[in-house]
């Protein structure tokens, strides 16, 4: 691993839509440390020039963003272009947040996290695999049409997204992910935020740019990202992934997907303990619902982390 005469080469790959007080936060932060580079997908129907970020060398956005829908193929495409910014760079390891994610421990702890995990890559799979295989077959088995995508969705598409669940093997099979699913021994599915290594993400897309069908399956799935990578990675022969049963989460994300109303779940300042207790990279979805004052709780992280070193 390099160390730059600083830390670890990190890059911090960002899908963003909005300028929200957790992207501004997570730049201004990781960006102020030289080794690391913050990459930034703006969504394409959202003004860039709203955002309002350090005049940094390290901060840099891609030229050619596309519109992301969610739920939609295009946040495939957009994880895509991130990847493939990052490829053309020399790094050690590449992060996979949103704008709604927040350094859940420090540079320096992220550093030390990596360097005891040296190699591996940090994925993490639904954890009940019998509901996994079924999950991630039925995302790309059937395509689904643009009600699905509609936030908010009007009655009709409610109605569309209804009827879906009764005519989808009648009228919605997607033929071509039943052909063209090249090289995937099986579909796997898991939360779409990882950390790489360098040589896994060349792996991933070289595997993918000798697929060229396998793209094409995925254009009429639903969350179709969170079952992409991670077959492809999962299919790649030398990855090595990261497993320690004292990591609540193998990806080091802190999300909560059991409480709801939102899934998941908007975090709060009640959450602050958890993470503190835990071991986690970044934190989401912290969202501007959040107060400044309760905000400033996320913020303050990065120091505690810092003095459990």
């Amino acid at each position: 691993m390099c160390f730059g005469g600083h830390g670890l080469k990190k890059i911090f790959l960002i899908a963003a839509h909005k300028p929200t007080r957790a992207l501004q936060w997570t730049v201004e932060y990781l960006s102020q440390f030289p080794e690391n580079t913050i990459v930034i997908h703006y969504d394409a129907k959202s003004n860039v020039e709203q955002l309002q970020l350090p005049d940094r060398v390290n901060i840099r956005f891609i030229a050619d963003p596309i519109a992301v829908q969610w739920g939609h193929f295009s946040q495939i495409e957009a994880s895509l272009k991130l990847f493939r910014y990052a490829n053309s760079l020399n790094y050690d390891y590449c992060f996979l947040i949103s704008g709604e994610c927040v350094p859940a421990c420090s540079n320096q702890m992220m550093d030390k996290l990596l360097i005891q995990n040296q190699g591996k890559d940090f994925v993490h799979f639904q954890q009940d695999k019998t509901q996994m295989r079924r999950l991630a077959s039925e995302r790309i088995r059937y395509r689904y049409p643009s009600a699905f995508f509609h936030r908010p969705r009007s009655i009709i598409d409610k109605l569309l997204v209804y009827s879906h669940r009764y005519l989808r093997h009648l009228w919605f099979t997607n033929h071509s992910a039943k052909r063209n699913l090249t090289g995937l021994t099986e579909l796997y599915k898991g939360t779409s935020w990882v950390t790489l290594t360098q040589s896994t993400v060349a792996d991933m897309l070289r595997f993918i740019d000798n697929n060229p069908a396998l793209v094409k399956s995925f254009e009429a799935s639903l969350c179709g990202d969170e079952v992409f990578f991670h077959s492809v990675i999962k299919a790649l022969p030398d990855t090595r992934f990261v497993h320690n049963p004292k990591y609540q989460h193998q990806a080091l994300r802190y999300l909560d997907w059991q409480s709801g109303p939102q899934f998941p779940r908007h975090l709060t300042p009640s959450d602050i303990g958890k993470i503190r207790s835990g071991t986690y990279f970044f934190a989401r979805k912290v969202t501007d619902d959040l107060s400044e004052n309760d905000f400033e709780h996320f913020v303050g992280l990065v120091n505690d982390k810092e003095e459990k070193l």
